[in-house]
């Protein structure tokens, strides 16, 4: 979203409103990305920011490490932080001695 600060003008010479304009601010904010078992290297979360994430010990980046927040105020990933060996851990999970 865009804000304009704007100030209306009226003289006697021209009695039509017109519109003196002072700024632009983008004001698009993606939010926070930190995933869950995560961190990111910067506080900002507003658009064009880029940022990295990083997993806690234990667990690994699932999708990409670098987003950059768009102006839509989405970040352009996901980035989730999955425990080491998540498919071997889902197979062991799941097999049935049956199986044998």
């Amino acid at each position: 979203m865009y804000l304009v600060d704007c100030d209306q003008l009226k003289t006697a010479h021209n009695p039509t409103i017109t519109f003196n304009c002072l700024s632009l601010i983008c004001t698009s904010d993606c939010g926070d990305p930190r995933p869950d078992h995560g961190t990111v290297n910067t506080t900002a979360t507003t658009y064009g920011t880029v940022v990295k994430v990083s997993c806690n010990h234990g667990y690994e980046v699932s999708g990409t490490s670098i987003i950059k927040c768009n102006a839509d105020s989405a970040w352009s990933q996901s980035a989730t932080c999955d425990p080491y060996g998540k498919e071997v851990l889902y197979m062991i999970q799941s097999w049935n001695r049956s199986d044998c």
